[in-house]
């Protein structure tokens, strides 16, 4: 978890609170340009991290949704490619 720290410590420093959200209809949340994830009710929901990337549990029973599935949704992004490689560095901006 130390890892997946940094990475949103870095995430924060590079794009800072200057956040843009969009609505992903197919998951009911938003999603910011930082990859931020929260409710429609503008909760921000806590992210974890596992061997297959950073996820979040947008219905509160245990179900993985990956943020990497929602950014696809909101930006038509599957199968793009980390420009860093780094899996875990989810910012859109980071997307080949």
């Amino acid at each position: 978890m130390q890892y997946w720290l940094e990475v949103k410590n870095y995430r924060n420093t590079i794009f800072g609170n200057d956040e843009v959200w969009h609505l992903s209809s197919k998951y009911s949340c938003e999603i910011s340009n930082i990859a931020r994830v929260r409710t429609i009710d503008r909760i921000i929901i806590q992210e974890q991290a596992d061997k297959n990337g950073v996820y979040v549990d947008l219905r509160g029973d245990g179900t993985k949704t990956y943020v990497r599935d929602i950014v696809d949704s909101v930006f038509y992004t599957e199968g793009k490619i980390y420009k860093d490689g780094n899996k875990y560095n989810n910012a859109v901006s980071n997307l080949i």
